[in-house]
């Protein structure tokens, strides 16, 4: 090897050397080059080739840590995580969120309108018709300009109620969306390629929205809503024909039924 090679060659290694070892205020260059081409057995540079070689070495550290900052601000994740309880947030654009016990939300950087879930999530969706919401995950994509939306994510697959507005809803294995307007609702199975419409009542949504609204909906299927929120069994021996047309807060079980007796002339037991 030629001097002018084995030079260029070991000045690669004191670059390296430097980059690795080099803490401000704690290390002396000049000492840390020398030992450097002594174990090699290298005749020094010249103190001013040195020094432009020093700067060399601190711009590289500098630029590297401005990238190494900029990639991490830029990939790092926002987590919301609900435990045993409902947890209630908003993101940085104004959307609400309400997570059911252990359901999450995350999204990455500073794009809260690009999120993903797991779980039972409610989104009140703040309207930006230049920035669509969109929820994404390995096997689908929801996208909305401004609405109000539950998505259930399980293991057997995604269920979407839309309570106001419309979303596109699409497996990410196909072309073909379904589009979800207010009171509707569709599932895509685990391994499904287009989702399905399928009824799911409106108060669905209720431990989110901690409010029940019926239209003309007979009386059974009200009681069928209030008894899955509440988790008890109610009944009604006089309520064939009856149908309700109001909206409850979710604030008190008896209330309710108090009001529905007296409105329908029913008997209501639990």
């Amino acid at each position: 090897m030629k001097h002018s090679d084995q030079r260029h060659t070991m000045n690669g290694k004191i670059i390296c050397f430097v980059a690795h070892c080099y803490r401000h205020g704690a290390m002396n260059l000049d000492e840390a080059y020398r030992q450097t081409l002594a174990k090699a057995d290298i005749e020094p540079l010249a103190r001013p080739l040195r020094r432009r070689l020093t700067r060399l070495v601190a711009a590289s550290v500098v630029l590297f840590l401005i990238a190494d900052t900029y990639l991490y601000l830029h990939n790092r994740s926002t987590i919301l995580v609900a435990d045993n309880r409902y947890r209630t947030e908003r993101l940085a654009d104004g959307t609400r969120v309400t997570l059911a016990p252990h359901a999450t939300l995350s999204y990455r950087g500073n794009d809260c309108r690009e999120v993903e879930v797991s779980g039972k999530v409610f989104l009140e969706v703040t309207h930006d018709e230049r920035h669509p919401f969109t929820v994404t995950d390995e096997a689908y994509t929801i996208r909305d300009i401004g609405t109000k939306l539950m998505v259930d994510e399980t293991s057997q697959g995604t269920t979407v109620l839309v309570t106001e507005g419309a979303v596109s809803f699409q497996a990410n294995t196909s072309r073909q969306a379904v589009v979800i307007r207010k009171n509707e609702s569709s599932r895509l199975t685990a391994h499904g390629t287009v989702p399905k419409q399928v009824l799911l009542s409106p108060n669905a949504a209720a431990w989110a929205t901690h409010q029940f609204h019926f239209n003309d909906t007979p009386l059974s299927d009200v009681l069928r809503d209030l008894s899955a929120y509440y988790h008890i069994r109610l009944s009604c021996d006089d309520g064939s024909g009856k149908r309700l047309t109001g909206d409850f807060n979710t604030d008190s079980l008896d209330d309710i039924l108090s009001i529905i007796n007296e409105t329908l002339d029913v008997s209501i037991s639990h």
